[in-house]
């Protein structure tokens, strides 16, 4: 009798802990994929909020706006631009930024110089995985919006902001914006 009262017991117990450990399973993924979301927006604001007026050279020496902004054919978007560096992160108080999602990756891109060496190699941090959307939208001086960046805009002139939507499969899309102060 004790033993099967101790069988029903140890089989209740081991039911009760599958299930509690696959609930820690469950929350930890949770917050991993919250902390992601979290971290990868505020640093997105932190770039934008330091958008800086000032054009780039690419690695052939040719012009580049202080701001660009594309959609693709797949209407992937992706944004490139100058900023104010951290300090002690470059000479010149200047970085060059980027954000760009391939292969389901929202990357952030960094330039080790704002004037491009010809060959220089930029750096790549992933900052959310399992993307299946990212579109950008600006807010123009006058009040219009678009995907397109500088669409009859000066070279050196910045967005009044930043409008980012990120599509991730099982989630939904998730849209911030950005105010640039430059």
């Amino acid at each position: 009798m004790a033993l099967s009262v101790f069988a029903v017991v140890s089989v209740l117990s081991y039911t009760g802990l599958v299930r509690a450990l696959d609930t820690k399973e469950r929350l930890e993924r949770e917050r991993s994929f919250w902390s992601q979301m979290s971290l990868a927006f505020v640093r997105m604001d932190q770039d934008f909020s330091e958008a800086r007026g000032r054009g780039v050279r690419d690695g052939g020496g040719a012009a580049l706006p202080a701001f660009m902004a594309n959609a693709s054919a797949a209407d992937q978007s992706g944004v490139e631009f100058t900023r104010s560096a951290p300090l002690g992160l470059s000479a010149r108080g200047l970085q060059r930024i980027g954000y760009e999602v391939t292969d389901h990756t929202l990357w952030r891109i960094t330039w080790p110089t704002v004037d491009r060496a010809p060959g220089a190699e930029p750096t790549r941090s992933a900052l959310i995985a399992d993307v299946d959307g990212f579109h950008v939208l600006l807010h123009g001086r006058n009040g219009a919006t678009t995907k397109l960046w500088p669409a009859g805009a000066g070279v050196d002139e910045l967005p009044n902001g930043v409008e980012m939507t990120v599509s991730i499969p099982g989630r939904g899309a998730f849209t911030r914006a950005f105010f640039i102060h430059g």
